[in-house]
């Protein structure tokens, strides 16, 4: 339903917002697409990468795109990749690149071990990493975005520090 100025004015004087659908963001499906192809698109010279257990969600996504927002990081300045190729963690520099590892089952296929000197933990590659629950946690427990965005902000502290 269309609403004229003069109703838009009133309902805000009355205390009440007005939900304005927006489009979701498009998730693109790499079904089609063979392993060795994703692969060769992944930007190993980002300094953020994120790790998920699957494929984000247009609804993670954009909270994705939120948190990192909040440091005045645009998504596209982060690699995003899920489970499906963990192996190709290695390639990522250490010196350059600090990681986000969602989701509790995730940490421990990856074998995150505690840093010896920094507040953060490291893969095995020695990439240093910090963890958080999964995006679909997230959504289903919003008290829990508040202990997130720490762990943004310690994140975006972790990567200043390499940066010195």
């Amino acid at each position: 339903m269309r609403l004229s100025a003069e109703q838009y004015f009133a309902l805000e004087q009355m205390g009440i917002p007005v939900w304005v659908q927006r489009q979701d963001d498009v998730v693109k499906s790499d079904l089609t697409t063979l392993e060795s192809e994703v692969v060769n698109h992944i930007d190993y010279t980002n300094s953020w990468l994120v790790v998920t257990e699957k494929a984000l969600t247009a609804v993670e996504n954009r909270l994705l795109r939120a948190l990192f927002g909040s440091i005045g990081i645009s998504l596209d300045d982060v690699t995003v990749m899920d489970k499906q190729h963990l192996n190709v963690l290695k390639m990522f520099s250490a010196d350059k690149t600090v990681a986000l590892v969602l989701g509790s089952e995730l940490v421990a296929k990856l074998n995150v071990k505690p840093h010896e000197t920094l507040s953060c933990q490291q893969l095995e590659n020695n990439l240093q990493t910090l963890v958080g629950p999964s995006l679909r946690t997230l959504l289903e427990q919003p008290l829990l975005k508040f202990e997130m965005w720490q762990t943004i902000q310690q994140l975006r502290n972790l990567r200043a520090y390499l940066s010195d």
